[in-house]
């Protein structure tokens, strides 16, 4: 999963720039946290598999173990040379601007969920790095159809393994490179450390926290009240 790095001019960052469309937009407060979801129409034939508001059980587990939340959750469209080009689950956007409709929108930090194409099929060669095997391998318990043959990999895109994908997975994965840019952010007052880092560290961090925090989810259940018995992960 590709994390867009801002660009530098001297010591000043400069907002990563989003074109939206038509979109509907709900504020929610979460254990005494603010977030606005933003949900982007999509085009047909694209689906988040799952409705947005499955985002908030999580982020309201998150909220409570005292994790800060980003300014906004997007649930983006993305654009035909994306998903053709730069097909992407998500994004965590530090520092972002939008323009929705052609008009100025929101700013702040955002995680973004990309629609995908379902009934579509990603062809992956048969030789893989490490990481895109253990990719694969995820994709393959996300519950999406793949099926293997001398030229390589057919990763067919079905509507629950999209759901999986970006509501078990996407979502907690980029929450974890926001959680380690804050982290290392105090550091510093532009996150130079943390884009310092190489992207194996960040990625291996952003996996191990959504990893860890599915284990939670799943043992305790994603509506049960936080309580000493759902501890943060050990490594924060």
């Amino acid at each position: 999963m590709r994390i867009p790095e801002p660009r530098q001019c001297g010591q000043v960052w400069h907002l990563a720039h989003e074109n939206l469309g038509q979109v509907t937009v709900v504020h929610h407060a979460l254990a005494g946290q603010e977030i606005a979801l933003i949900i982007e129409e999509t085009r047909p034939g694209f689906s988040f598999g799952n409705s947005p508001d499955a985002v908030l059980a999580p982020l309201t587990r998150l909220a409570e173990a005292g994790f800060v939340l980003p300014d906004l959750l997007v649930f983006r469209q993305p654009t035909n040379k994306q998903t053709s080009q730069f097909p992407v689950w998500g994004r965590m956007q530090f520092h972002a601007e939008f323009s929705v409709a052609g008009h100025s929108g929101p700013k702040g930090s955002a995680l973004m969920l990309e629609a995908q194409r379902t009934g579509t099929e990603l062809s992956w060669p048969r030789k893989l790095t490490l990481m895109d095997q253990e990719e694969l391998a995820r994709l393959r318990l996300d519950g999406h159809q793949i099926t293997e043959d001398r030229r390589g990999y057919k990763i067919s895109l079905t509507e629950t393994g999209v759901g999986n994908t970006l509501f078990r997975r996407t979502l907690l994965h980029e929450f974890g490179h926001w959680v380690d840019y804050l982290r290392l952010k105090g550091q510093d007052d532009h996150g130079d450390a943390y884009f310092r880092r190489p992207s194996v560290e960040r990625e291996a961090f952003a996996h191990k926290f959504a990893s860890e925090w599915q284990c939670l989810c799943d043992l305790y259940g994603m509506n049960a009240s936080l309580t000493d018995s759902f501890p943060k992960p050990g490594h924060l």
